[in-house]
């Protein structure tokens, strides 16, 4: 075998490979065997770490449910049941939220109060690679992709005018529906309020029977 001076003396190449290399040691996952998560109790590992992912746990839920989730999701309090306790909660929305046309007026407040949720210091844009960002918005269970854009000012600007069609568009229409409901409560009921968005050559544009 040839080597070259320098990896013999700094210790780089101890033989001609004959012997194995030794496997560097995996971080021993934490042992969550009898922990509770709210409803969730770890029963047992499923899948140890494996390149970088979290171990997966097979749990046993309060309503008798057995399922698996990741470590990470317990840890940091993403699962806290089977999904019982997620289906409960959306049972009773209705009791304090005001849903309609597949959006919660609720939320969309505090969406637009809340001016940071990632590492780009911006709601709704994302560094895809350096110098290079990416905005998305959602609305109506949908997820709109609003391009790429290599200036953050100019991608804020874009993700702030889709802001104001959808989201702050949709409140002004919901409110002004509800002072024509109010005056004609027999024309809501005839009347059902709707906002239908359609986005195409990343421009909205929205059908509604409230004047905004």
């Amino acid at each position: 075998m040839l080597a070259t001076a320098r990896r013999l003396t700094g210790g780089k190449l101890l033989d001609c490979g004959c012997v194995p290399q030794a496997r560097p040691l995996q971080r021993r996952a934490e042992d969550l065997t009898g922990r509770r998560f709210d409803r969730a109790v770890a029963l047992c590992p499923v899948r140890e770490p494996h390149k970088g992912s979290s171990a997966m746990w097979r749990c046993l839920c309060d309503c008798g449910r057995e399922f698996e989730t990741s470590a990470y999701s317990l840890l940091n309090g993403f699962t806290r049941s089977c999904g019982c306790l997620t289906k409960e909660a959306g049972e009773k929305l209705h009791t304090y939220l005001h849903l309609t046309e597949d959006t919660c007026v609720e939320r969309l407040v505090s969406t637009q109060n809340n001016s940071r949720n990632n590492t780009s210091g911006f709601r709704g844009v994302y560094q895809i690679k350096r110098g290079t960002y990416r905005a998305v918005i959602q609305f109506q269970k949908k997820r709109y992709d609003l391009g790429c854009y290599k200036n953050f000012e100019e991608v804020v600007r874009v993700h702030l005018d889709a802001e104001d069609s959808l989201h702050a568009g949709f409140m002004r229409a919901y409110h002004d529906y509800q002072v024509k409901a109010d005056d004609n409560p027999q024309w809501a009921v005839e009347n059902p309020f709707f906002y239908h968005v359609k986005y195409a050559n990343r421009e909205f544009k929205v059908d509604t029977n409230a004047r905004i």
